[in-house]
């Protein structure tokens, strides 16, 4: 389990970040970060823990990330303020951010935004790994 995964655990009922449902850093090259339940006001409470810690450990950021929506049940536009974040600092090193059982009031949100063509959408993890092996 990585820095990431165990700073989570350790801290997901004190920083209000039981959107998170898994943390699944076993590649190097790659996080899947799997989200449930109502995403609508709680995600902001830890990602900037998430983020502080993620700088300091140094490699957390150097991988690609794929998001899975499977166990949401609403999103919003606080939603979409984190995906943009986490493509905005891994686009820095050259990594990538993917999507994955993307409920459909969140790729609405992404239209309205004008960021879908940043943040790619795929229907299965399978498509979105291979995806993004080929696209470094």
């Amino acid at each position: 389990m990585g820095f990431l995964a165990r700073l989570i655990r350790k801290r997901q009922k004190k920083l209000n970040m039981d959107w998170i449902k898994e943390l699944d850093d076993r590649r190097p090259d790659l996080r899947i970060l799997r989200v449930q339940g109502d995403m609508t006001a709680t995600v902001g409470a830890g990602v900037e823990e998430i983020y502080r810690q993620a700088r300091l450990s140094g490699d957390a950021l150097k991988r690609d990330l794929i998001i899975d929506f499977a166990d949401a049940t609403a999103c919003n536009f606080s939603t979409l303020s984190y995906i943009v974040e986490s493509l905005r600092i891994r686009v820095q090193s050259g990594r990538k951010v993917a999507l994955i059982n993307v409920p459909r009031s969140l790729e609405s949100n992404l239209e309205i935004a004008k960021v879908k063509e940043l943040v790619p959408v795929y229907k299965t993890e399978e498509e979105a790994i291979a995806a993004l092996a080929a696209s470094h």
